[in-house]
């Protein structure tokens, strides 16, 4: 009894260090949680405030097939422009449990590829449509 009860003891504590899990919604949805606060539609005449640059060039870098020896902002929005169907890139600011996230997404087929950061951290990928919470 005492083996079992050390098993189960050493196991719950293994799960204290466990990768965190995000647990945004699949979808991102107001129905669970999600409040929409702005969306950007991102073009090269777009302003965008310094932190949404650095999110659009961190973003092109993850997604580029070569990434240029200087990735500037032009390049990083022609890249993401280039590599979605319609040519759409668009940055969404929402909040879940109280926290503003920002997610840089385009369309390379018909879901949405892109990040979600937290200030300038990565805390989820959206790949095809899905949303990964893990290796970064």
């Amino acid at each position: 009894m005492k083996s079992l009860i050390l098993a189960l003891a050493a196991l719950f504590s293994m799960n204290v260090f466990a990768e965190p899990v995000c647990d945004f919604p699949y979808d991102l949805s107001e129905d669970e949680g999600v409040t929409d606060l702005r969306t950007i539609v991102v073009m090269p005449t777009t302003r965008l405030t310094s932190l949404q640059k650095t999110q659009i060039i961190t973003t092109a870098k993850h997604y580029a097939n070569t990434t240029p020896r200087t990735m500037t902002l032009p390049i990083a929005i022609k890249e993401l422009m280039r590599n979605s169907e319609a040519g759409d890139v668009y940055i969404k600011i929402f909040k879940f449990k109280n926290t503003v996230y920002s997610i840089v997404e385009h369309y390379p087929g018909g879901n949405a590829f892109g990040l979600v950061f937290k200030g300038t951290k990565i805390v989820a990928e959206r790949t095809d449509g899905d949303l990964n919470c893990t290796g970064f």
